[in-house]
This record gives structure tokens, C-alpha cells and sequence, in this order.
């Protein structure tokens, strides 16, 4: 199945909880394909669908993307996760990314109707989705990271991802 991202569903993701990006529309960068667990090599490009736990315990469906196999240091700064509430959705900016003022930690806790204590941390694993018992794929996400990485050091580990 292939759309373009924004018009992903919530029955979608339920249905095929693993999308990429296919990088063959010169007319629609945001195109995205399900795709079957095992068709492909690496993390890279994929959007996963899996329920996120808040720090209340409630579950909350999200997709995550940039997702790397490195571990927590590149998924603590790098790990992007987007909600949905009615039909729309939220994507989490991390601290170093443009959008932080409009879709911060704040704003992500006033999206699902709830305190940021409630919120964060965020506990996420993916290992049931993929098929894997990798730990590098379960982990938190925190309103304010344990520590903030300058520019070049965001630069540097972006390479790490994978």
C-alpha cells in the first residue's frame, strides 16, 4: 500500500504497522509504502507504529521514526515520535529540532490533554513489532534529555544513525 504521509490513518498503521519512505516519487518526497517485517535490512527510512507508555502508564498509539540499532545515545537524541488524537497528527520535535516552540513537550501534553508529568518520560520497545529482542530498540524519551549535544556533536552522531 503506498500514500503520502500526512494522510496516513490510525486503521493504517493498525493494519501495516511498518512504513517507509520510498524515495522514488520525484513528485511526492513524503510518498511511504507498507512494508512486510521482513523486506528490510536496516532501520533506516522506516516509520513503526507501536504503543508508547506515558509516565501515568496510559498507552498511546505513535509512530517512531529515526530509530537506530546504535543505542540509546544516538536514539536519546534522535528517536522522533509523532501521536494522533482524532484523526490528527503531533510530531514530537526533540530539542535541537527548528519546531520545539510548537510541538514541544509542552504541547505535546496539551495535544493528548494531559500534565507533562503525566507524560514524561515516555517508554517505548519495539521489539514485538520487529520481531527482535535487540534492547537497542526499547528506551525512553524524556521532556529535557539528560544532556544537550551542540551542533556539531547533533552532526557528528547523525552518523552513528543506521
Amino acid at each position: 500500500m503506498k500514500k503520502c504521509f500526512y494522510d496516513l490513518t490510525r486503521s493504517d498503521v493498525l493494519d501495516y504497522p511498518i512504513w517507509r519512505f520510498t524515495n522514488r516519487n520525484p513528485n511526492d518526497e513524503l510518498e511511504i509504502e507498507s512494508v512486510d517485517r521482513r523486506s528490510f535490512a536496516d532501520l533506516s527510512g522506516l516509520i513503526i507504529a507501536a504503543k508508547v507508555e506515558f509516565a501515568d502508564s496510559s498507552q498511546q498509539l505513535a509512530l517512531h521514526q529515526g530509530v537506530s540499532l546504535a543505542g540509546p545515545t544516538v536514539n536519546d537524541h534522535f528517536l522522533s515520535l509523532t501521536f494522533e488524537r482524532d484523526g490528527v497528527w503531533f510530531p514530537l520535535a526533540r530539542y535541537h529540532d527548528v519546531a520545539i516552540e510548537n510541538f514541544g513537550p509542552n504541547q505535546l501534553a496539551e495535544f493528548v490533554g494531559k500534565p507533562v508529568k503525566d507524560v514524561f518520560p515516555i517508554k517505548y520497545d519495539l521489539r514485538a513489532v520487529l520481531h527482535s529482542d535487540s534492547q537497542e530498540l526499547t528506551g525512553v524519551v524524556r521532556d529535557v534529555p539528560i544532556s544537550r549535544l551542540s551542533k556539531e556533536q547533533i552532526i557528528s552522531l547523525s552518523l552513528l544513525r543506521g
